[in-house]
Protein backbone atom coordinates (compact mmCIF):
# COMPACT_ATOMS: atom_id res chain seq x y z
CA UNK A 1 0.00 0.00 0.00
CA UNK A 2 1.18 3.49 -0.76
CA UNK A 3 1.24 6.35 1.73
CA UNK A 4 -2.07 7.76 0.51
CA UNK A 5 -3.75 4.48 1.46
CA UNK A 6 -3.14 5.16 5.13
CA UNK A 7 -6.70 6.56 5.21
CA UNK A 8 -8.14 3.27 3.97
CA UNK A 9 -6.11 1.20 6.42
CA UNK A 10 -7.13 3.51 9.26
CA UNK A 11 -10.80 3.13 8.30
CA UNK A 12 -10.57 -0.64 7.81
CA UNK A 13 -9.17 -1.01 11.33
CA UNK A 14 -11.91 1.23 12.69
CA UNK A 15 -14.60 -0.87 10.96
CA UNK A 16 -13.12 -4.12 12.30
CA UNK A 17 -13.10 -2.71 15.83
CA UNK A 18 -16.73 -1.59 15.57
CA UNK A 19 -17.67 -5.09 14.45
CA UNK A 20 -15.73 -6.73 17.29
CA UNK A 21 -17.57 -4.47 19.74
CA UNK A 22 -20.96 -5.64 18.46
CA UNK A 23 -21.94 -3.23 15.65
CA UNK A 24 -23.66 -5.25 12.94
CA UNK A 25 -25.45 -2.50 10.99
CA UNK A 26 -24.29 0.86 9.68
CA UNK A 27 -26.50 3.37 7.85
CA UNK A 28 -24.53 5.57 5.48
CA UNK A 29 -25.48 8.69 3.53
CA UNK A 30 -23.54 9.76 0.42
CA UNK A 31 -20.73 12.28 0.61
CA UNK A 32 -17.10 12.80 -0.29
CA UNK A 33 -15.33 13.33 3.03
CA UNK A 34 -16.60 10.00 4.42
CA UNK A 35 -15.17 8.03 1.46
CA UNK A 36 -12.41 6.19 3.40
CA UNK A 37 -14.82 5.10 6.11
CA UNK A 38 -17.40 3.83 3.60
CA UNK A 39 -14.73 1.76 1.87
CA UNK A 40 -13.44 0.45 5.20
CA UNK A 41 -16.91 -0.47 6.44
CA UNK A 42 -17.85 -2.11 3.13
CA UNK A 43 -14.79 -4.36 3.45
CA UNK A 44 -15.87 -5.67 6.86
CA UNK A 45 -17.88 -8.88 6.21
CA UNK A 46 -19.77 -8.88 9.53
CA UNK A 47 -21.21 -5.38 9.01
CA UNK A 48 -24.30 -4.76 6.90
CA UNK A 49 -24.44 -1.35 5.21
CA UNK A 50 -27.65 0.45 4.30
CA UNK A 51 -27.61 3.51 2.06
CA UNK A 52 -30.07 6.32 2.86
CA UNK A 53 -29.75 9.59 0.96
CA UNK A 54 -31.25 12.01 3.48
CA UNK A 55 -29.38 12.15 6.79
CA UNK A 56 -32.50 12.95 8.83
CA UNK A 57 -34.29 9.89 7.46
CA UNK A 58 -31.11 7.84 7.87
CA UNK A 59 -30.86 8.68 11.56
CA UNK A 60 -34.46 7.70 12.32
CA UNK A 61 -34.09 4.58 10.16
CA UNK A 62 -31.12 3.56 12.32
CA UNK A 63 -33.02 4.50 15.47
CA UNK A 64 -35.89 2.19 14.51
CA UNK A 65 -33.40 -0.67 14.21
CA UNK A 66 -31.78 0.14 17.55
CA UNK A 67 -35.12 0.37 19.33
CA UNK A 68 -36.31 -2.97 18.02
CA UNK A 69 -33.08 -4.89 18.58
CA UNK A 70 -31.41 -3.10 21.49
CA UNK A 71 -28.15 -3.49 19.57
CA UNK A 72 -25.74 -0.65 18.71
CA UNK A 73 -26.37 0.79 15.25
CA UNK A 74 -23.92 3.16 13.57
CA UNK A 75 -24.53 6.16 11.33
CA UNK A 76 -22.05 7.73 8.93
CA UNK A 77 -22.24 11.00 7.02
CA UNK A 78 -19.96 13.50 5.34
CA UNK A 79 -18.89 16.85 6.75
CA UNK A 80 -20.87 20.07 6.99
CA UNK A 81 -24.62 20.40 7.41
CA UNK A 82 -25.10 16.66 6.87
CA UNK A 83 -24.20 16.04 10.50
CA UNK A 84 -26.78 18.60 11.66
CA UNK A 85 -29.61 16.52 10.22
CA UNK A 86 -28.84 13.78 12.74
CA UNK A 87 -29.73 15.97 15.73
CA UNK A 88 -33.48 15.16 16.11
CA UNK A 89 -32.81 11.42 16.15
CA UNK A 90 -29.85 11.89 18.49
CA UNK A 91 -32.13 13.77 20.90
CA UNK A 92 -34.72 10.98 20.76
CA UNK A 93 -32.07 8.28 21.19
CA UNK A 94 -30.65 10.08 24.21
CA UNK A 95 -33.97 10.32 26.02
CA UNK A 96 -35.11 6.84 24.93
CA UNK A 97 -31.80 5.18 25.85
CA UNK A 98 -31.17 3.79 22.36
CA UNK A 99 -27.57 2.90 21.41
CA UNK A 100 -26.59 4.92 18.32
CA UNK A 101 -22.97 5.32 17.24
CA UNK A 102 -22.89 8.56 15.24
CA UNK A 103 -19.83 8.95 13.01
CA UNK A 104 -19.31 12.28 11.26
CA UNK A 105 -16.54 12.69 8.70
CA UNK A 106 -14.79 16.04 8.99
CA UNK A 107 -12.25 18.19 7.23
CA UNK A 108 -8.75 18.68 8.72
CA UNK A 109 -8.27 21.20 11.52
CA UNK A 110 -6.63 23.75 9.20
CA UNK A 111 -9.90 24.07 7.21
CA UNK A 112 -11.72 25.44 10.25
CA UNK A 113 -12.53 29.15 10.66
CA UNK A 114 -11.35 30.19 7.21
CA UNK A 115 -14.49 29.89 5.04
CA UNK A 116 -13.43 26.53 3.58
CA UNK A 117 -16.43 24.96 1.82
CA UNK A 118 -18.55 22.32 3.54
CA UNK A 119 -16.86 23.02 6.86
CA UNK A 120 -18.67 23.64 10.13
CA UNK A 121 -17.57 23.18 13.73
CA UNK A 122 -18.41 19.53 14.42
CA UNK A 123 -16.57 19.24 17.72
CA UNK A 124 -19.08 18.12 20.37
CA UNK A 125 -21.80 19.03 17.88
CA UNK A 126 -24.54 17.21 19.82
CA UNK A 127 -23.64 18.62 23.22
CA UNK A 128 -25.07 16.82 26.25
CA UNK A 129 -27.33 14.61 24.14
CA UNK A 130 -24.52 12.09 23.64
CA UNK A 131 -23.03 9.85 26.32
CA UNK A 132 -19.53 10.23 24.91
CA UNK A 133 -17.62 12.27 22.34
CA UNK A 134 -14.42 11.09 20.66
CA UNK A 135 -12.13 12.89 18.23
CA UNK A 136 -10.62 10.29 15.92
CA UNK A 137 -8.30 12.87 14.39
CA UNK A 138 -6.37 12.63 11.15
CA UNK A 139 -4.92 9.21 10.22
CA UNK A 140 -1.56 8.77 11.90
CA UNK A 141 0.72 5.76 11.50
CA UNK A 142 1.74 6.05 15.16
CA UNK A 143 -1.85 5.89 16.46
CA UNK A 144 -3.31 2.67 15.05
CA UNK A 145 -3.89 1.23 18.52
CA UNK A 146 -5.98 4.27 19.47
CA UNK A 147 -8.29 3.74 16.48
CA UNK A 148 -9.60 0.44 17.79
CA UNK A 149 -9.71 1.74 21.36
CA UNK A 150 -11.88 4.72 20.32
CA UNK A 151 -14.27 2.43 18.45
CA UNK A 152 -14.64 -0.11 21.28
CA UNK A 153 -14.79 2.56 23.97
CA UNK A 154 -17.54 4.42 22.12
CA UNK A 155 -19.68 1.31 21.61
CA UNK A 156 -19.25 0.43 25.29
CA UNK A 157 -20.53 3.88 26.29
CA UNK A 158 -23.46 3.58 23.86
CA UNK A 159 -24.51 0.32 25.52
CA UNK A 160 -24.48 1.56 29.09
CA UNK A 161 -24.74 1.52 31.99
CA UNK A 162 -26.91 4.42 30.79
CA UNK A 163 -27.42 3.53 27.10
CA UNK A 164 -27.68 6.21 24.45
CA UNK A 165 -25.97 7.83 21.47
CA UNK A 166 -22.25 8.54 21.17
CA UNK A 167 -20.43 10.77 18.66
CA UNK A 168 -17.15 10.07 16.86
CA UNK A 169 -15.71 12.83 14.68
CA UNK A 170 -13.27 11.51 12.06
CA UNK A 171 -11.03 13.84 10.04
CA UNK A 172 -9.54 13.11 6.63
CA UNK A 173 -7.30 15.00 4.24
CA UNK A 174 -7.33 14.50 0.48
CA UNK A 175 -6.75 12.28 -1.40
CA UNK A 176 -9.67 10.30 0.04
CA UNK A 177 -9.85 7.48 -2.52
CA UNK A 178 -7.64 4.37 -2.61
CA UNK A 179 -4.44 4.93 -4.57
CA UNK A 180 -2.64 2.45 -6.87
CA UNK A 181 -0.43 0.00 -4.95
CA UNK A 182 3.14 1.10 -4.44
CA UNK A 183 6.16 -0.05 -2.47
CA UNK A 184 5.38 -1.36 1.05
CA UNK A 185 4.70 1.52 3.42
CA UNK A 186 6.66 1.70 6.71
CA UNK A 187 3.42 1.67 8.70
CA UNK A 188 2.11 -1.62 7.32
CA UNK A 189 3.58 -3.85 10.10
CA UNK A 190 1.99 -1.60 12.75
CA UNK A 191 -1.31 -1.81 10.93
CA UNK A 192 -1.15 -5.61 10.77
CA UNK A 193 -0.39 -5.83 14.51
CA UNK A 194 -3.28 -3.47 15.31
CA UNK A 195 -5.71 -5.58 13.27
CA UNK A 196 -4.70 -8.61 15.37
CA UNK A 197 -4.91 -6.84 18.74
CA UNK A 198 -8.41 -5.32 18.83
CA UNK A 199 -9.99 -5.27 22.27
CA UNK A 200 -13.01 -7.53 22.74
CA UNK A 201 -16.01 -6.03 24.51
CA UNK A 202 -17.26 -8.44 27.17
CA UNK A 203 -21.02 -9.08 27.44
CA UNK A 204 -22.73 -6.85 29.97
CA UNK A 205 -24.34 -8.69 32.87
CA UNK A 206 -27.25 -7.22 34.79
CA UNK A 207 -26.19 -6.36 38.33
CA UNK A 208 -28.29 -8.07 41.03
CA UNK A 209 -30.42 -5.96 43.35
CA UNK A 210 -29.60 -6.51 47.02
CA UNK A 211 -32.14 -7.50 49.64
CA UNK A 212 -31.04 -4.42 51.58
CA UNK A 213 -32.40 -2.18 48.82
CA UNK A 214 -35.81 -3.85 49.09
CA UNK A 215 -35.83 -3.89 52.89
CA UNK A 216 -34.86 -0.23 53.24
CA UNK A 217 -37.58 0.87 50.82
CA UNK A 218 -40.30 -0.49 53.10
CA UNK A 219 -42.21 -1.77 50.06
CA UNK A 220 -42.87 -5.19 51.65
CA UNK A 221 -45.22 -3.64 54.22
CA UNK A 222 -47.23 -1.61 51.70
CA UNK A 223 -50.75 -2.86 50.94
CA UNK A 224 -52.40 -0.55 48.38
CA UNK A 225 -49.70 -0.73 45.73
CA UNK A 226 -49.83 -0.13 41.98
CA UNK A 227 -46.94 -0.52 39.56
CA UNK A 228 -47.47 2.19 36.94
CA UNK A 229 -45.70 1.40 33.66
CA UNK A 230 -45.15 4.26 31.24
CA UNK A 231 -43.27 4.14 27.93
CA UNK A 232 -40.43 1.64 27.96
CA UNK A 233 -36.86 2.91 28.14
CA UNK A 234 -34.45 0.95 25.99
CA UNK A 235 -35.18 -2.45 24.50
CA UNK A 236 -36.68 -5.13 26.74
CA UNK A 237 -36.78 -8.77 25.73
CA UNK A 238 -39.94 -10.90 25.84
CA UNK A 239 -38.25 -12.98 28.54
CA UNK A 240 -37.60 -9.88 30.69
CA UNK A 241 -41.23 -8.80 30.33
CA UNK A 242 -42.43 -12.28 31.24
CA UNK A 243 -40.27 -12.40 34.39
CA UNK A 244 -41.43 -8.94 35.42
CA UNK A 245 -45.12 -9.82 35.11
CA UNK A 246 -44.59 -13.12 36.91
CA UNK A 247 -42.97 -11.19 39.77
CA UNK A 248 -45.94 -8.79 39.89
CA UNK A 249 -48.31 -11.74 39.98
CA UNK A 250 -46.46 -13.44 42.83
CA UNK A 251 -46.55 -10.17 44.79
CA UNK A 252 -50.28 -9.76 44.27
CA UNK A 253 -49.89 -6.26 42.82
CA UNK A 254 -51.77 -4.84 39.87
CA UNK A 255 -50.00 -3.20 36.96
CA UNK A 256 -51.25 -0.01 35.36
CA UNK A 257 -49.77 -0.48 31.89
CA UNK A 258 -49.82 1.92 28.97
CA UNK A 259 -49.51 0.40 25.52
CA UNK A 260 -46.05 1.93 25.04
CA UNK A 261 -44.76 0.09 28.12
CA UNK A 262 -44.80 -3.14 26.14
CA UNK A 263 -46.60 -4.82 29.06
CA UNK A 264 -50.26 -4.11 28.36
CA UNK A 265 -51.13 -7.20 26.35
CA UNK A 266 -49.16 -9.78 28.31
CA UNK A 267 -50.46 -10.05 31.88
CA UNK A 268 -53.63 -11.04 33.74
CA UNK A 269 -53.28 -8.34 36.40
CA UNK A 270 -52.76 -5.52 33.91
CA UNK A 271 -55.15 -2.58 34.23
CA UNK A 272 -55.82 -1.13 30.77
CA UNK A 273 -58.50 1.57 31.10
CA UNK A 274 -56.01 4.01 32.56
CA UNK A 275 -57.69 7.31 31.74
CA UNK A 276 -61.10 6.36 33.25
CA UNK A 277 -59.45 4.66 36.25
CA UNK A 278 -57.30 7.57 37.37
CA UNK A 279 -60.12 10.07 36.61
CA UNK A 280 -62.60 8.25 38.84
CA UNK A 281 -63.73 9.27 42.31
CA UNK A 282 -63.07 5.70 43.43
CA UNK A 283 -59.39 6.10 42.55
CA UNK A 284 -59.20 9.28 44.62
CA UNK A 285 -60.61 7.59 47.73
CA UNK A 286 -59.74 3.90 47.29
CA UNK A 287 -56.75 4.09 44.98
CA UNK A 288 -53.14 3.30 45.78
CA UNK A 289 -51.17 4.82 48.61
CA UNK A 290 -47.91 3.65 47.01
CA UNK A 291 -47.07 3.83 43.30
CA UNK A 292 -43.94 2.27 41.83
CA UNK A 293 -43.31 3.98 38.48
CA UNK A 294 -41.50 2.01 35.79
CA UNK A 295 -40.33 3.50 32.50
CA UNK A 296 -40.73 7.07 31.29
CA UNK A 297 -43.47 9.33 32.72
CA UNK A 298 -46.97 8.14 31.81
CA UNK A 299 -48.57 9.54 28.68
CA UNK A 300 -51.94 9.86 30.45
CA UNK A 301 -52.76 13.49 31.28
CA UNK A 302 -55.16 12.34 34.00
CA UNK A 303 -52.42 10.30 35.66
CA UNK A 304 -50.03 13.25 35.54
CA UNK A 305 -52.61 15.51 37.21
CA UNK A 306 -53.26 12.93 39.92
CA UNK A 307 -49.56 12.29 40.59
CA UNK A 308 -48.94 16.01 40.90
CA UNK A 309 -51.84 16.89 43.19
CA UNK A 310 -53.59 13.78 44.54
CA UNK A 311 -56.39 14.53 47.01
CA UNK A 312 -55.04 11.82 49.36
CA UNK A 313 -51.34 11.40 50.31
CA UNK A 314 -49.45 9.00 48.08
CA UNK A 315 -45.81 7.97 47.94
CA UNK A 316 -44.18 7.57 44.55
CA UNK A 317 -41.13 5.37 43.97
CA UNK A 318 -39.16 6.32 40.85
CA UNK A 319 -36.05 4.87 39.24
CA UNK A 320 -32.95 6.84 38.29
CA UNK A 321 -30.79 4.25 36.54
CA UNK A 322 -31.95 5.50 33.13
CA UNK A 323 -32.80 9.13 33.74
CA UNK A 324 -34.42 10.82 36.73
CA UNK A 325 -38.06 10.10 35.97
CA UNK A 326 -39.90 12.41 38.34
CA UNK A 327 -41.85 14.84 36.17
CA UNK A 328 -44.18 15.58 39.12
CA UNK A 329 -41.25 16.60 41.35
CA UNK A 330 -42.68 14.87 44.42
CA UNK A 331 -41.16 11.38 44.52
CA UNK A 332 -40.80 9.84 47.96
CA UNK A 333 -37.98 7.49 46.97
CA UNK A 334 -35.51 7.54 44.06
CA UNK A 335 -33.98 4.12 43.34
CA UNK A 336 -30.76 3.76 41.35
CA UNK A 337 -31.53 0.29 40.02
CA UNK A 338 -32.95 -1.33 36.92
CA UNK A 339 -36.73 -1.28 37.61
CA UNK A 340 -37.38 -4.75 36.19
CA UNK A 341 -34.59 -6.23 38.29
CA UNK A 342 -35.83 -4.35 41.37
CA UNK A 343 -39.37 -5.72 41.09
CA UNK A 344 -38.01 -9.23 40.56
CA UNK A 345 -35.79 -8.76 43.65
CA UNK A 346 -38.83 -7.59 45.61
CA UNK A 347 -40.64 -10.82 44.70
CA UNK A 348 -37.59 -12.87 45.69
CA UNK A 349 -37.30 -10.99 48.99
CA UNK A 350 -40.91 -11.76 49.87
CA UNK A 351 -40.40 -15.43 49.12
CA UNK A 352 -37.69 -15.44 51.79
CA UNK A 353 -39.44 -12.96 54.08
CA UNK A 354 -43.16 -13.58 53.63
CA UNK A 355 -45.70 -11.04 54.86
CA UNK A 356 -49.02 -12.86 54.45
CA UNK A 357 -51.21 -10.02 55.72
CA UNK A 358 -49.70 -7.45 53.34
CA UNK A 359 -49.80 -9.94 50.45
CA UNK A 360 -53.46 -10.72 51.10
CA UNK A 361 -54.44 -7.06 51.24
CA UNK A 362 -52.52 -6.31 48.03
CA UNK A 363 -54.43 -9.12 46.32
CA UNK A 364 -57.79 -7.81 47.55
CA UNK A 365 -56.84 -4.32 46.36
CA UNK A 366 -55.75 -5.69 42.96
CA UNK A 367 -58.97 -7.69 42.57
CA UNK A 368 -61.11 -4.63 43.29
CA UNK A 369 -59.33 -2.65 40.60
CA UNK A 370 -59.35 -5.53 38.13
CA UNK A 371 -63.15 -5.54 38.42
CA UNK A 372 -63.28 -1.77 37.95
CA UNK A 373 -61.03 -2.08 34.92
CA UNK A 374 -63.31 -4.68 33.33
CA UNK A 375 -66.32 -2.39 33.76
CA UNK A 376 -64.54 0.53 32.10
CA UNK A 377 -63.14 -1.66 29.30
CA UNK A 378 -66.63 -2.96 28.57
CA UNK A 379 -67.88 0.60 28.10
CA UNK A 380 -64.97 1.45 25.80
CA UNK A 381 -65.52 -1.66 23.69
CA UNK A 382 -69.24 -0.85 23.32
CA UNK A 383 -68.33 2.63 22.07
CA UNK A 384 -66.51 1.00 19.17
CA UNK A 385 -69.67 -0.67 17.89
CA UNK A 386 -70.88 2.59 16.32
CA UNK A 387 -71.01 2.35 12.50
CA UNK A 388 -68.77 5.31 11.62
CA UNK A 389 -65.01 5.03 11.13
CA UNK A 390 -63.25 6.86 13.97
CA UNK A 391 -59.73 6.96 15.35
CA UNK A 392 -60.77 4.51 18.05
CA UNK A 393 -62.39 2.12 15.59
CA UNK A 394 -59.32 2.29 13.35
CA UNK A 395 -57.02 1.45 16.24
CA UNK A 396 -59.27 -1.37 17.44
CA UNK A 397 -59.31 -2.87 13.94
CA UNK A 398 -55.52 -2.65 13.74
CA UNK A 399 -55.11 -4.26 17.15
CA UNK A 400 -57.45 -7.10 16.14
CA UNK A 401 -55.59 -7.67 12.88
CA UNK A 402 -52.09 -7.87 14.38
CA UNK A 403 -50.63 -11.36 13.89
CA UNK A 404 -48.47 -13.18 16.40
CA UNK A 405 -45.12 -11.50 17.18
CA UNK A 406 -45.98 -8.45 15.08
CA UNK A 407 -44.58 -5.02 15.94
CA UNK A 408 -46.92 -2.09 16.54
CA UNK A 409 -45.10 1.20 15.97
CA UNK A 410 -47.02 3.99 17.72
CA UNK A 411 -46.72 7.68 16.84
CA UNK A 412 -47.04 10.57 19.28
CA UNK A 413 -49.59 13.39 19.60
CA UNK A 414 -53.22 12.14 19.43
CA UNK A 415 -52.27 8.71 18.09
CA UNK A 416 -50.52 7.45 21.23
CA UNK A 417 -53.35 8.69 23.44
CA UNK A 418 -55.99 7.03 21.27
CA UNK A 419 -53.99 3.80 21.28
CA UNK A 420 -53.87 3.87 25.08
CA UNK A 421 -57.64 4.27 25.34
CA UNK A 422 -58.78 1.99 22.52
CA UNK A 423 -56.09 -0.70 22.13
CA UNK A 424 -57.15 -2.56 25.26
CA UNK A 425 -55.98 -5.99 24.25
CA UNK A 426 -54.16 -7.71 21.43
CA UNK A 427 -52.21 -10.85 20.67
CA UNK A 428 -49.95 -11.12 23.80
CA UNK A 429 -46.76 -11.51 21.77
CA UNK A 430 -47.19 -8.14 20.00
CA UNK A 431 -44.18 -5.85 20.45
CA UNK A 432 -44.81 -2.09 20.85
CA UNK A 433 -42.23 0.46 19.68
CA UNK A 434 -42.60 4.21 20.21
CA UNK A 435 -40.75 7.51 20.12
CA UNK A 436 -41.74 8.82 23.55
CA UNK A 437 -38.18 9.85 24.40
CA UNK A 438 -38.62 13.40 23.15
CA UNK A 439 -42.28 12.80 22.15
CA UNK A 440 -41.84 14.35 18.72
CA UNK A 441 -43.49 13.48 15.42
CA UNK A 442 -40.13 13.36 13.62
CA UNK A 443 -39.01 10.45 11.50
CA UNK A 444 -41.81 8.02 12.31
CA UNK A 445 -42.00 6.59 8.79
CA UNK A 446 -38.23 6.13 8.62
CA UNK A 447 -38.18 4.55 12.09
CA UNK A 448 -40.86 2.03 11.21
CA UNK A 449 -39.09 1.13 7.97
CA UNK A 450 -35.84 0.65 9.87
CA UNK A 451 -37.61 -1.65 12.32
CA UNK A 452 -39.14 -3.61 9.43
CA UNK A 453 -35.70 -4.31 7.96
CA UNK A 454 -34.68 -6.27 11.07
CA UNK A 455 -38.05 -7.72 12.07
CA UNK A 456 -38.97 -11.25 11.06
CA UNK A 457 -42.68 -10.40 11.34
CA UNK A 458 -44.96 -7.61 10.07
CA UNK A 459 -44.63 -4.04 11.38
CA UNK A 460 -47.67 -1.76 11.59
CA UNK A 461 -47.25 2.00 12.10
CA UNK A 462 -50.16 4.13 13.33
CA UNK A 463 -49.74 7.89 12.90
CA UNK A 464 -51.73 11.02 12.18
CA UNK A 465 -51.84 12.90 8.89
CA UNK A 466 -49.61 15.75 10.12
CA UNK A 467 -46.94 13.26 11.27
CA UNK A 468 -47.21 11.54 7.90
CA UNK A 469 -46.65 14.78 6.00
CA UNK A 470 -43.74 15.51 8.32
CA UNK A 471 -41.87 12.40 7.17
CA UNK A 472 -43.49 11.59 3.85
CA UNK A 473 -40.14 11.75 2.05
CA UNK A 474 -38.99 8.68 3.96
CA UNK A 475 -41.43 6.59 1.94
CA UNK A 476 -38.60 6.29 -0.59
CA UNK A 477 -36.93 3.88 1.87
CA UNK A 478 -39.90 1.50 1.68
CA UNK A 479 -39.50 0.80 -2.02
CA UNK A 480 -36.95 -1.95 -1.34
CA UNK A 481 -39.02 -3.82 1.27
CA UNK A 482 -40.20 -7.27 0.27
CA UNK A 483 -42.07 -8.14 3.49
CA UNK A 484 -45.23 -6.56 4.97
CA UNK A 485 -45.07 -3.05 6.41
CA UNK A 486 -48.41 -1.38 7.02
CA UNK A 487 -48.62 2.39 7.55
CA UNK A 488 -52.06 3.39 8.85
CA UNK A 489 -52.73 7.12 8.61
CA UNK A 490 -55.42 8.50 10.91
CA UNK A 491 -56.76 11.05 8.42
CA UNK A 492 -58.57 13.55 10.63
CA UNK A 493 -57.57 16.70 8.79
CA UNK A 494 -54.87 18.25 10.89
CA UNK A 495 -53.24 18.25 14.30
CA UNK A 496 -56.24 17.18 16.35
CA UNK A 497 -54.23 17.04 19.55
CA UNK A 498 -54.80 20.80 19.69
CA UNK A 499 -58.57 20.25 19.78
CA UNK A 500 -58.06 19.11 23.37
CA UNK A 501 -56.66 22.49 24.41
CA UNK A 502 -58.60 25.62 25.46
CA UNK A 503 -57.25 27.39 22.37
CA UNK A 504 -59.58 25.30 20.17
CA UNK A 505 -62.65 26.83 21.81
CA UNK A 506 -61.50 30.43 21.53
CA UNK A 507 -63.53 31.77 18.61
CA UNK A 508 -61.63 35.06 18.60
CA UNK A 509 -58.60 33.30 17.13
CA UNK A 510 -60.33 30.56 15.15
CA UNK A 511 -58.73 31.47 11.84
CA UNK A 512 -55.25 31.54 13.36
CA UNK A 513 -55.96 28.25 15.14
CA UNK A 514 -56.90 26.46 11.95
CA UNK A 515 -54.03 27.86 9.91
CA UNK A 516 -51.13 27.66 12.36
CA UNK A 517 -52.10 24.79 14.67
CA UNK A 518 -54.33 22.32 12.82
CA UNK A 519 -52.29 22.76 9.63
CA UNK A 520 -54.61 20.60 7.53
CA UNK A 521 -52.91 20.12 4.16
CA UNK A 522 -56.07 18.72 2.53
CA UNK A 523 -56.16 16.22 -0.29
CA UNK A 524 -55.17 12.58 -0.23
CA UNK A 525 -51.87 10.78 0.26
CA UNK A 526 -52.62 8.55 -2.72
CA UNK A 527 -50.66 10.52 -5.36
CA UNK A 528 -47.60 10.71 -3.11
CA UNK A 529 -47.74 7.03 -2.19
CA UNK A 530 -48.27 5.96 -5.79
CA UNK A 531 -45.39 8.21 -6.78
CA UNK A 532 -43.10 6.07 -4.66
CA UNK A 533 -44.53 2.93 -6.32
CA UNK A 534 -46.07 1.70 -3.07
CA UNK A 535 -49.43 0.08 -2.43
CA UNK A 536 -52.23 2.37 -1.27
CA UNK A 537 -55.72 1.86 0.11
CA UNK A 538 -58.37 4.29 1.28
CA UNK A 539 -60.74 3.19 4.06
CA UNK A 540 -63.99 4.99 4.80
CA UNK A 541 -65.79 2.21 6.70
CA UNK A 542 -64.94 -0.54 9.14
CA UNK A 543 -65.39 -3.16 6.46
CA UNK A 544 -63.12 -1.42 3.95
CA UNK A 545 -60.48 -0.84 6.65
CA UNK A 546 -60.44 -4.44 7.78
CA UNK A 547 -60.29 -5.65 4.20
CA UNK A 548 -57.37 -3.30 3.50
CA UNK A 549 -55.53 -4.49 6.63
CA UNK A 550 -55.95 -8.12 5.62
CA UNK A 551 -54.52 -7.43 2.15
CA UNK A 552 -51.68 -5.28 3.49
CA UNK A 553 -50.54 -7.85 6.05
CA UNK A 554 -50.09 -10.42 3.29
CA UNK A 555 -48.60 -8.01 0.73
CA UNK A 556 -44.86 -8.39 0.11
CA UNK A 557 -43.93 -4.76 0.61
CA UNK A 558 -45.22 -1.54 2.13
CA UNK A 559 -48.84 -0.44 2.09
CA UNK A 560 -50.23 2.92 3.16
CA UNK A 561 -53.83 2.82 4.39
CA UNK A 562 -55.52 6.18 4.73
CA UNK A 563 -58.34 5.87 7.27
CA UNK A 564 -60.87 8.66 6.78
CA UNK A 565 -62.01 9.38 10.33
CA UNK A 566 -65.23 11.28 10.98
CA UNK A 567 -64.76 14.64 12.76
CA UNK A 568 -65.00 15.05 16.52
CA UNK A 569 -62.22 12.92 18.00
CA UNK A 570 -61.62 15.15 21.03
CA UNK A 571 -65.29 15.07 22.00
CA UNK A 572 -65.52 11.29 21.45
CA UNK A 573 -62.39 10.71 23.51
CA UNK A 574 -63.72 12.78 26.42
CA UNK A 575 -67.14 11.12 26.19
CA UNK A 576 -65.70 7.61 26.32
CA UNK A 577 -63.52 8.49 29.31
CA UNK A 578 -66.55 9.96 31.13
CA UNK A 579 -68.57 6.83 30.43
CA UNK A 580 -65.72 4.70 31.75
CA UNK A 581 -65.54 6.80 34.90
CA UNK A 582 -69.28 6.38 35.45
CA UNK A 583 -68.95 2.62 35.08
CA UNK A 584 -66.20 2.56 37.72
CA UNK A 585 -67.95 4.88 40.15
CA UNK A 586 -71.35 3.26 39.67
CA UNK A 587 -73.00 6.49 38.55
Amino acid sequence: MGGANLHIAWSTLFARALARAGVRRVVVSPGSRSTPLVIGLASEPSIELSSVIDERSAAFFALGIAKLTGEPVALLCTSGTAAGHYLPAVMEASLARAPLVVITADRPWDAYDCAAPQTVDQVKLYGAYVRHYAELGLPDADAFAAVSRVAVQSVARALGPDPGPVHINARFRKPLEPQPPGPPAPWEPSFARAMDQITTLAPRERAPVSAASIRSSGIASRERVVIACGPSLGATSPDARRRFLEACDSLGVCVLAEATSGLRFAGARVLRAIEPIVSSAMWQTHGPTTVVEVGAPMVSAAYARWALAASAPIERFVFTRHGYNDASNNAALAIDEDPYAWVEAWAEYERSNPSPAARAERSRFASRWASADLRACSVIERSLAAPELTEGRTIASVRDALPRDATLFVANSSAVRDVDVFALEAEPSVRVVHQRGASGIDGLVAGAIGARTVSKTPVVLILGDVAMWHDVGSLQLARDLDEPLVIVVLQNRGGRIFDRLPLAKNQAVRAEYERYFLTDRGGSFEPVVRGFSLAYAKADSRASLESALSRALSHRGATVIESECVPGNAERFASVVRAGVEAIDGV
